[in-house]
């Protein structure tokens, strides 16, 4: 919330002041503050802090280049919702090249990356390529850990995609894997099962399920005022 952002970013000032030359430390403060920042929609804070931390850690002696991946991750994600998508391709791609080089291949940071360069594709109108990778994606999420709440994101972000190209039937099936993983793996009322829940209303829409469709919405929506205010921007934005 607006009070943990805050505190993120007393502590990047803090360390500004007392600590400067310890661009590690503060790299990693302004990580922190720019995912705070993505997560409630504040890209541009987000796109600039995350630029930052990665300026940084490419100055630190002997940067972990998998967490420099990291950040590009999230600064891909950032700069794709500001519609800087050269920019956020240029980030999914560098961050791509550094996971291939130290051999993530096949490991959960690689499954974020794919996953994240899926998104910018998505946002781009790039159907296609963002399937491919999410396909890949949840290939990797499924070998290491099938039952996990980010396997059930991924597996919503490529049913939402197979929506989008009007893969109707197998966007649904995706869909419900997703609230069956995410329904095994989290609290009942979490918003991600809300979110997931209005995503397959979608497909069931266009197929002509409409009965279906509005119990889902009606059930995310409950799900949304059971864990914010009915009147919060987050309902309005995700419903």
């Amino acid at each position: 919330d607006s009070g943990v952002r805050t505190l993120a970013q007393d502590l990047v000032r803090r360390r500004e002041r007392q600590s400067p030359s310890d661009v590690a430390a503060l790299a990693r403060s302004l990580r922190n503050l720019g995912e705070l920042q993505l997560q409630a929609s504040e890209f541009g804070p987000a796109a600039a802090s995350m630029e930052r931390s990665v300026a940084l850690r490419e100055q630190s002696a002997g940067y972990d280049r998998s967490v420099l991946a990291d950040d590009l991750d999230l600064l891909a994600q950032a700069l794709a919702q500001l519609r800087r998508y050269d920019e956020a391709s240029a980030a999914s791609a560098r961050s791509f090249a550094i996971r291939e080089q130290v051999g993530d291949q096949s490991s959960p940071a690689m499954a974020r990356t794919l996953t994240a360069r899926g998104l910018v594709w998505r946002w781009r109108g790039d159907y296609p390529h963002a399937r491919a990778d999410l396909e890949r994606a949840v290939r990797i999420r499924q070998m290491i850990g099938p039952r996990h709440p980010e396997t059930a994101a991924t597996l919503s972000q490529l049913g939402l995609v197979l929506q989008l190209e009007g893969r109707l039937t197998e966007a649904k099936d995706l869909l419900e894997r997703a609230i069956g993983v995410a329904e095994a793996s989290l609290r009942p009322a979490h918003p991600a099962i809300a979110l997931y829940l209005k995503r397959l209303a979608m497909p069931l829409q266009e197929l002509g399920n409409l009965t279906d469709a509005r119990a889902l919405q009606e059930r995310a929506l409950s799900i949304f005022e059971q864990t914010f205010a009915p009147d919060a921007p987050a309902i309005a934005q995700q419903l």
